[in-house]
């Protein structure tokens, strides 16, 4: 659950970002579509505009919401494919990018702390049998 968090947090600037891009294209879709068939159908208000245009960018059954558009009007279709274009090809590998940037930055530094707790521990050890203090072990110390 940690982790899921941690997620959330570094990558909340580009989900804000997918969000934004969803609102952005379901206000334009339904602006664009609002007096034809695709807006009768898919782009009914703005909340369900905002909900098939993110089917639309998940690809779950974005036929539904692409095809009746491209059966009325051909040229409608360029609207699609540059929203998905846009969002599949750049904004998703942007989220995937940060994520993966995140991740390694964690792990990272864990190794990092893991490296300083284990020089430490191993010090602390030295210093036990280091009895004088002398930064060295001589013969009897090390026996």
């Amino acid at each position: 659950m940690f982790s899921i968090a941690y997620l959330l947090r570094d990558s909340g600037v580009m989900i804000a970002t997918i969000f934004c891009f969803v609102l952005f294209s379901s206000f334009v879709g339904y602006l664009t579509f609002r007096y034809t068939f695709e807006g009768f159908t898919v782009f009914k208000t703005p909340s369900s505009s905002f909900y098939n245009m993110y089917i639309l960018l998940t690809t779950a059954n974005f036929p539904d919401v692409m095809l009746p558009a491209y059966n009325a009007n051909r040229l409608s279709c360029l609207f699609f494919i540059f929203y998905l274009i846009f969002g599949l090809y750049f904004i998703q590998n942007l989220l995937l990018a940060t994520i993966f940037n995140n991740y390694k930055q964690r792990i990272e530094s864990k190794i990092v702390d893991k490296k300083e707790s284990r020089a430490e521990l191993i010090e602390s050890y030295f210093d036990s049998f280091d009895i004088e203090k002398k930064g060295y072990l001589d013969l009897k110390e090390a026996k």
